[in-house]
Formats: C-alpha cells, sequence, structure tokens
C-alpha cells in the first residue's frame, strides 16, 4: 500500500527490527506483527490524525491492534475489576475522523482503542479496552503490582507528528520530529552515563554499609543490589517529574564535593536561588536502614519460637509503617526537585543527590561548538554527527557547558516530554535522545549484570 502521508520510509523495517528483538526474558513470547499492509494503514491514520485537534484539544491516544475477545484470551486469572472490555455493538471505521471523536474519551495510560479486521479485511474500531492504571504506577514506582498491557501491536501518540511502537506496554521504538529512535537505558546499561554515576552509587553503597557496620548490604546479589536501584529510582523519578509537569527543563549533575564552586570554573552559570540541601540523600539512608532491618526480621520470624513471636510481630508492624514513611519522604523529594524546574533556568545537583541551587543560567561560552554526536546505544559508540543550530536554545546551552565541563551530565526535558542525556565523551559532546525513565521495573536483570559491588 502506498502511504500518503509523509513519515520516514525506514519506519517500518525499523518496527519490524525492533519488534523480533523486544523479547525482554526467556519466558517472554514476541507475537507475529500483522501484514506490511496492515501495519502501513494503522500508521498512516494515527500519524494523520496526530497532528489534528479536537474542539482545541491536543489529540493522544493508543490502538490495539488485537481480537475483541483479548481480555478472555490474556487475563483469565486477572480480576475483573482489573481489566475488561467495552465491544461496541456496531463496530466503526478507523479512521482519522473516528479516531479524534474516541480520542478524548480515553487516557491512553489505561484505555486502549481496539482494532482489528473484519469478515472483509477491512480494519474496524470493536471497541476500548480498560486496562486500568497499576501499570503505570508500577512503572512511576508508585506500586509494587502491575498489569501489562496486552501482548500485541500498539501504537500511541502525544504529540503532533510524534508515533511510539510499544508492546506489553513497553515503547519498543519512536518516531519524533521525523526521526526515529530507539529508547535507551542509559542509566542500567553499560556506557558514559552509568560510568558518570558510579561514583554516586558507591558512595551510598558504603555509606548505609558503615551505617549498618556490615561488609555488604545483603549476600545475595538480588539483594545487595537493592540500594543502587533505589538511588537509580530516584534519578529517573527527578527526570519524570519534570517530564510530567509538561513545560520542559534541564537537570544539571555535577560530582559532589564539600566545595563545589572549586569544581568548576568561574563565570559558568549563575545560580538564582542558591541553597545546599542533602535532605534527598538522608531520606535514602534512613529508608535503605528500615528496609534492611526489616529483611532482617523476615528472616527470624519463620525460625522464631512462639513467644518470641509476640515480639516480633509488633516490630515488624512497627518498621512497615516506618518503611512507607520514608519511601514517601523520597517520593515527595524527587516530586520537590521536578517542580524546581518550573522556574525559569536550570536544576544543578550533585552525583550525591544535593541540591545546589535552581533558576541557573548556563553562561558557558564555547564558540567552537558547531556539531554534536547523537549515540544511538548506551556506549555512545554508534553515533552520528549533529549540527547543533538544528537544536532548541535549551539544549544548545547544555552542549556548551558539557563541551567545557568533562565531568558533568545534563538532563534536558523537551515541552513533548522527550529527554536528552549530554556528556562530553572523549572530547566530543555526545547526546542521547529519547532516554528511558522507567527501566529499573522491567530490566532490574541487566542492572544487577552491569553493576559490582
Amino acid at each position: 500500500m502506498n502511504s500518503s502521508f509523509i513519515y520516514p520510509l525506514q519506519f517500518l523495517e525499523r518496527i519490524k527490527i525492533s519488534w523480533k528483538n523486544s523479547k525482554l526474558s526467556n519466558v517472554d513470547e514476541v507475537p507475529p506483527l500483522p501484514e506490511d499492509t496492515v501495519i502501513g494503514e494503522l500508521l498512516d491514520v494515527c500519524y494523520h490524525a496526530s497532528f489534528r485537534t479536537e474542539e482545541n484539544r491536543r489529540v493522544r491516544f493508543q490502538i490495539a491492534f488485537c481480537n475483541k475477545t483479548i481480555i478472555e484470551d490474556e487475563y483469565k486469572e486477572d480480576l475483573p475489576n482489573k481489566i475488561f472490555s467495552i465491544i461496541f455493538s456496531k463496530p466503526r471505521e478507523f479512521n482519522v475522523k473516528e479516531l479524534l471523536r474516541l480520542a478524548p474519551a480515553t487516557d491512553p495510560s489505561s484505555v486502549f482503542i481496539g482494532v482489528s479486521h473484519d469478515g472483509e479485511g477491512k480494519l474496524k474500531i470493536w471497541g476500548l479496552i480498560q486496562i486500568g492504571s497499576s501499570w503505570s504506577r508500577l512503572l512511576q514506582y508508585e506500586s509494587g503490582y502491575g498489569i501489562p498491557p496486552p501482548n500485541v501491536l500498539t501504537i500511541s501518540s502525544n504529540e503532533p507528528g510524534e508515533l511510539s511502537i510499544l508492546r506489553r506496554g513497553i515503547i519498543i521504538i519512536n518516531l519524533r520530529h521525523g526521526e526515529v529512535y530507539s529508547p535507551v537505558d542509559i542509566l542500567i546499561q553499560s556506557g558514559p552515563i552509568m560510568d558518570f554515576f558510579e561514583s554516586g552509587k558507591l558512595q551510598l553503597y558504603q555509606e548505609i554499609c558503615g551505617r549498618l557496620k556490615v561488609k555488604q548490604y545483603s549476600r545475595k546479589i538480588s539483594e545487595r543490589i537493592f540500594p543502587i536501584e533505589v538511588y537509580i529510582h530516584c534519578l529517573e523519578d527527578i527526570l519524570f517529574n519534570i517530564q510530567k509537569r509538561g513545560h520542559g527543563g534541564s537537570l544539571i549533575v555535577i560530582p559532589d564535593s564539600p566545595h563545589f564552586e572549586a569544581l568548576q570554573p568561574k563565570n559558568q552559570f549563575s545560580i538564582k536561588y542558591p541553597c545546599n540541601n542533602f535532605k534527598g540523600w538522608d531520606y535514602l539512608l534512613e529508608y535503605l536502614e528500615i528496609a534492611y532491618l526489616k529483611g532482617e526480621l523476615e528472616k527470624k520470624i519463620p525460625q522464631a519460637k512462639l513467644k518470641d513471636l509476640k515480639k516480633l510481630y509488633p516490630l515488624d508492624e512497627d518498621l512497615n509503617d516506618n518503611i512507607e514513611q520514608w519511601k514517601d519522604a523520597i517520593n515527595e523529594s524527587t516530586k520537590f526537585l521536578g517542580s524546581l524546574a518550573g522556574v525559569d533556568g536550570a536544576v544543578l545537583i550533585t552525583d550525591r543527590l544535593r541540591l545546589i541551587g535552581f533558576g541557573v543560567e548556563i553562561k558557558t561560552n564555547a564558540p567552537q561548538l558547531k556539531k554534536v554526536k547523537v549515540a544511538n546505544d548506551s556506549s555512545g559508540q554508534n553515533k552520528k554527527e549533529v549540527l547543533i543550530e538544528d537544536f532548541g536554545t535549551r539544549h544548545r546551552s547544555a552542549f556548551r557547558f558539557c563541551a567545557k565541563n568533562e565531568n558533568s551530565v545534563v538532563f534536558v526535558i523537551s515541552q513533548d516530554g522527550g529527554i536528552t542525556a549530554v556528556k562530553q565523551v572523549d572530547s566530543e559532546v555526545t547526546i542521547w535522545p529519547n532516554i528511558n525513565t522507567v527501566s529499573i521495573a522491567l530490566h532490574r536483570d541487566t542492572l544487577v549484570n552491569n553493576t559490582v559491588i
């Protein structure tokens, strides 16, 4: 089928490659994609609809190509009030007009528009799939449980000209601003960004072990990695909270130092609201200590005698209350840091999550910087060269800062929600566009394999 709209011709082939490589674990099954003509029609309608508005409202939607029996086929063991379908008594045409009508009634994070073939091979909208909020809450660390979306081809759009291809609620590949991107988990996959944060992770691990007077947080690697998970979660959550506010912003991260002014050359930036706040780090230590004590207590309970259980159970309840309180404190802290990006200027923190200030204006001058490298993987080895004039003011400021400060990372969050990481690598300013901020919950094994403690 000939495409009637303009988007990268290689997108379909890239979808097929990314889909084939989207297996998350040994037990994860990747279903076959529909025929190319079907994918092409789905993309055409979704792409065209993304540029339209309904009563001056931005159109956001998510469609799932699946049969109307998807709930019975995939969710037999889940509670009926958690996920269900609304099946139309008469299917609707799958076209831009119908998509625009339905989109305002759906929240893409919890409601999908179901599309399938009719008996004549035409695409029809058969109804809506309500998957609830448990999955998005899991990815945002608001819950430890989530029912994943259907294991089918899913296409979503949140911005004009922007399409995301997903499976099981996980983005496989993006089309944004005429470019095709594969999401990169730079905070858990080996590469320059992960290397930068090694010092912060190690510092946290050493401090909590010293506080507990133990050599290791746990003998098991799956439990020993827990402090590192919590650390990375905080970084991701700060970025997520800036992203969620929808106004964009920048987060500058530098190595921690008692005298950070001596660490950076003069006249690099001006801070409208300077401060020196360690609360986020303190909350992490408190939370990790309570989590450790709770874990140790849970090991004792199965072997405890009846008389001892009368003491252990109340203690366990107290620890449960405390761990939830400190978890809430961490979440409030990251939410607060994210909110500071609402002030004109960047937020400046250290790799120990110390807030140095906000409303930061980058003053770095780098007239020789004309191009940057765009990385396609976490290692930064596979990259292409792009002119800095192709980017906006916020991005260019980040480029100039990193050009003069090798040991720093800047995250730039666009108003459309895209997140770009910037760092100097081998004397070249390198950027990672379209990075993931909800990776740990789904790729914990990768973090375990790539972390040495």
